[in-house]
């Protein structure tokens, strides 16, 4: 993780940050010097890249890409159904002690400096990453065995190794990511897609706070 200050050398060329912004280093194998030789991110321009092709294999059924997961999970957080419902709960004042963390992420989401940060895992090892009240409601939402998580910060919790929420969708779907959400977690608020009823369910959540991005 680079350190706090390497923040202030970026620039918001796009409408939210990506977290490969804050890699210093990338660990190489090479049959000619070795393995776990460190390279500087700085390598990998495209003049240098010209002749390289890189394949990435995905699992067994996931169809869905991470390059088309991530705006996917920006458009969805930034949709109109959150950002009132999350204008009203600070309006009347009912954000569950959440109003300081709830203006956090509007004002970065206002201001382009969402930080995502997208990756695929089992269902099953990212639910086990939560509890509380809100692990009680991700263990009730039907899961695919694969699914692409869209974790959601703000520069003063990335660095620190923390996240305000996350995007969920489905690493299977084929007929187009529109069918494949899952679920959306901003500050206050959880969004689940009922896969049995075909609607969208919004939940306030009583508590909330940062988690510990997966590692």
């Amino acid at each position: 993780m680079a350190q706090k200050p390497y923040y202030n050398t970026l620039t918001t060329d796009t409408t939210y940050l990506h977290n490969s912004a804050w890699v210093e280093q990338l660990i190489v194998h090479d049959s000619n010097f070795g393995p776990y030789m460190k390279l500087q991110k700085d390598f990998f321009h495209k003049e240098n890249l010209r002749d390289l092709e890189i394949i990435v294999p995905l699992p067994k059924k996931v169809y869905a890409r991470g390059q088309d997961v991530e705006p996917y999970a920006f458009a969805l957080i930034r949709h109109s159904s959150i950002r009132d419902r999350l204008n009203k709960m600070l309006e009347l004042n009912n954000t569950n002690g959440l109003t300081q963390l709830v203006k956090d992420f509007i004002n970065a989401l206002d201001n382009n400096n969402l930080i995502l940060r997208t990756y695929l895992i089992e269902s099953k090892e990212f639910v086990t990453n939560y509890a509380g009240h809100l692990g009680k409601l991700y263990s009730k939402v039907p899961m695919p065995k694969m699914v692409w998580v869209t974790e959601i910060s703000i520069p003063s919790f990335f660095t620190e190794s923390y996240r305000l929420g996350e995007v969920i969708t489905d690493g299977t779907a084929m007929m187009g990511l529109e069918v494949g959400f899952v679920a959306a977690h901003v500050p206050g608020l959880l969004v689940i897609r009922d896969i049995t009823k075909e609607k969208i369910e919004i939940f306030p959540l009583p508590s909330d706070k940062p988690v510990g991005i997966m590692k």
